[in-house]
C-alpha cells in the first residue's frame, strides 16, 4: 500500500506523533504532508517559506495541518517553529531541496547550499529541545561512493553533480547528531 514505507519509519507506537515537515511544498515533501494529513494518528506541522494557500491540499488536509512561515536555513525561524510546537516534536522530515535550471552549462540549483544550511539550522535548533526527536532526511539515490547508478543514468547523475555534493554535506550533517537519524 502506497505510504506504508513512511509510516514504518515514524511509527514505533500507537500514541500520536508530533511531526514537523520541512520542504514540503513540492515533490517527495509534499506526497509526505498529504500522507500524514489524512491520518489522525499524526499532528502535522509544516514549516514553508511561501503561502501555504498556494499548496494543493483538499479542505480536510488543511484543517489537520498547521503552517508555520519561515525558512529551515534559518536557526531562528527554525527555533520558532519548534516553540510554536511547544518545543514538543517527535519527528522531523526534512525533504529540503533547491529548485533545479539547465543551461547549457548543466543543471544548476538556485540554492546550491539548501541542503546543508538546512541541516546545519536544524541540528542547531533542536540541540536545546529536552528531548531530541527523530530526524529523517529525505535525500537521493546515487551519491554514495558505492557507484550504485545504473551505468546509463551516470551521464546525468554527472550533471547533478552540485546538488548531490550539497546533500552529501547534509548527510554528513545529520550523521553528527546525537539523536536518532534515518537518511
Amino acid at each position: 500500500k502506497r505510504g506504508d514505507g513512511l509510516r514504518l519509519l515514524i511509527i514505533y507506537n500507537t500514541q500520536m506523533q508530533r511531526i514537523l515537515l520541512l520542504g514540503c511544498s513540492r515533490n517527495t515533501g509534499y506526497y509526505a504532508l498529504r500522507f500524514l494529513a489524512d491520518d489522525a494518528r499524526y499532528e502535522v506541522f509544516a514549516l514553508v517559506r511561501s503561502d501555504p494557500a498556494n499548496i494543493k491540499l483538499t479542505d480536510e488536509q488543511r484543517k489537520r495541518i498547521r503552517f508555520i512561515r519561515g525558512d529551515a536555513t534559518n536557526p531562528e525561524d527554525l527555533t520558532e517553529a519548534l516553540t510554536t510546537m511547544e518545543n514538543r516534536v517527535d519527528v522531523i522530515i526534512s525533504s529540503v531541496g533547491g529548485t533545479p535550471s539547465f543551461s547549457m552549462y548543466g543543471f544548476t540549483i538556485d540554492q546550491p547550499h539548501v541542503c546543508e544550511d538546512t541541516m546545519k539550522a536544524l541540528t542547531s535548533a533542536v540541540a536545546a529541545l529536552p528531548n531530541q526527536p527523530r530526524i529523517i532526511k529525505v535525500s537521493t539515490t546515487g551519491i554514495s561512493e558505492k557507484q550504485d547508478v545504473p551505468l546509463f543514468l551516470r551521464p546525468l547523475y554527472m550533471m547533478l553533480h552540485e546538488p548531490h555534493q550539497d546533500k552529501t554535506k547534509a548527510e554528513k550533517i545529520l550523521l553528527q547528531y546525537p539523536g536518532e537519524k534515518i537518511i
